[in-house]
């Protein structure tokens, strides 16, 4: 068995589906209807029954918001770091309606920029993931916003409302 040798003395500033800062903050929580889940950290919709979300199923879908990293939930902290943490179906899941999260988009990004969500999968594409532009129809506009710029896909603090 080898040994970690190595390590680093400064950990990420956020992980996917992370609440920014102590501004105020409106967060549901909802069961999961979805078969296989829904992953922290993307834009959901109202469910079928009262007390569920579920992924986004087209583009007439009205967002509730998006799920929150929370430590309610069974965490494997090997998966924080590739940001495939799922909430189990029929399991709480938080969900932010207003505040700022960090979510991971698709593309580079500009501050002030309008975010889309999703809701129909592509090529290496995920239901719920976000992004600044409609991508040929298959992301619907959240009303939500970018607060700082990337240079490429990865982490963005949005502020969600």
């Amino acid at each position: 068995m080898s040994q970690q040798t190595s390590y680093s003395l400064y950990h990420g500033r956020a992980v996917t589906g992370m609440l920014f800062g102590n501004s105020p903050k409106d967060i549901s929580t909802g069961a999961v209807e979805d078969a296989a889940g829904i992953k922290v950290g993307l834009a959901v919709t109202y469910g079928t029954l009262d007390n569920q979300v579920k992924l986004l199923t087209g583009g007439s879908d009205a967002i509730l918001g998006a799920t929150i990293l929370s430590q309610e939930y069974e965490i494997n902290y090997a998966d924080l770091g590739t940001g495939d943490f799922t909430v189990a179906q029929n399991d709480m899941v938080s969900v932010l309606r207003e505040g700022y999260i960090y979510l991971t988009c698709e593309e580079a990004v500009a501050k002030g920029e309008t975010v889309f969500a999703r809701h129909t999968a592509g090529t290496g594409s995920v239901i719920g993931a976000v992004r600044n532009d409609a991508d040929t129809a298959s992301c619907t506009d959240t009303g939500w916003t970018f607060e700082e710029t990337t240079s490429g896909a990865g982490l963005a603090l949005v502020r969600v409302k």
